[in-house]
């Protein structure tokens, strides 16, 4: 059953921190030094964009605790997923690519929810995600009756298999985050030299060559949060990878579409404080 009590809990929560963080903005209005370097980052994104610090560590406060709130049980979830607005009719296609944007963990949820049961998904996640809350969320789906692989990303047998299932295996679907600097992956691991938000960058290429290798449809999917209403997902249509783009071509496009996404809704993205994270290699 839903646990009613831990969700109103969680409400008063959001409450409060909605208030504590109201009055930070007015107590501190006069001091900028957090803003400013706040600024920018986020230039970087948007010249004209106007947004305040403690606004966006309220916003990422209630991402957390909706985190939180979407754990709590298995129907909870299920409730939460009709409630969930999509952009666009969700795509069939074999990959899903999300970034880290809102609650990115309830996209998975979702995604995997709005298939038939006995479907079969792969998500490879951070080590550090693997043994987790999000990484066991993701996994009790299967108690529902979905089969549901979690990888970690420099784990190089889970990978190999990951591929093998995408050649092989036409019905197996692959959800997996798109937007992190090469840093977060391996020496050894690829990655894609390409223009984020107009400056050199390297983010991980696992998802291109996905594409690819194994010719697979795919879409781009974020998280639109909103503390007190409705969250909101977006989704592209479905696409397939063109041999007449060349791979760098198609590799910034793909860049290019990471990027509009962010920039619908940039107080929701996990990094917008730590943008230039991005562009150490440079």
């Amino acid at each position: 059953m839903l646990d009613r009590p831990k969700q109103l809990l969680l409400t008063m929560i959001r409450a409060i921190f909605y208030l504590y963080f109201k009055s930070c903005k007015i107590v501190f209005k006069h001091t900028s030094n957090y803003n400013d370097f706040f600024r920018e980052n986020y230039r970087l994104i948007d010249e004209q964009l106007d947004l305040n610090y403690i606004d966006f560590r309220f916003h990422q406060a209630s991402i957390a605790i909706s985190h939180l709130e979407h754990k709590l049980s298995l129907e909870y979830l299920q409730k939460l997923n009709k409630k969930i607005i999509w952009s666009n009719p969700m795509p069939d296609v074999r990959l899903y690519m999300l970034t880290h944007s809102g609650c990115y963990y309830s996209a998975v949820g979702s995604i995997i929810l709005n298939h038939s049961l006995g479907s079969k998904f792969i998500v490879p996640v951070l080590p550090s995600i693997l043994d987790s809350l999000p990484g066991k969320s993701i996994k009790r789906l299967e108690h529902l009756g979905y089969i549901v692989e979690v990888g970690s990303i420099d784990d190089h047998k889970f990978l190999i298999s990951m591929f093998k299932a995408a050649k092989k295996e036409h019905n197996t679907k692959i959800i997996m985050f798109v937007d992190l600097p090469s840093s977060t992956m391996s020496k050894g691991s690829a990655n894609q030299n390409v223009y984020f938000f107009n400056r050199k960058a390297r983010l991980i290429s696992g998802h291109i060559n996905l594409i690819t290798q194994a010719s697979l449809s795919y879409c781009l999917v974020s998280y639109n949060h909103n503390p007190f209403k409705t969250d909101y997902i977006r989704c592209t249509r479905a696409y397939s990878f063109s041999y007449k783009c060349t791979l760098d071509n198609f590799c910034q496009t793909l860049t290019n579409e990471i990027q509009h996404l962010i920039k619908i809704s940039p107080i929701d993205w996990r990094y917008l404080e730590s943008i230039e994270f991005y562009f150490h290699h440079h």
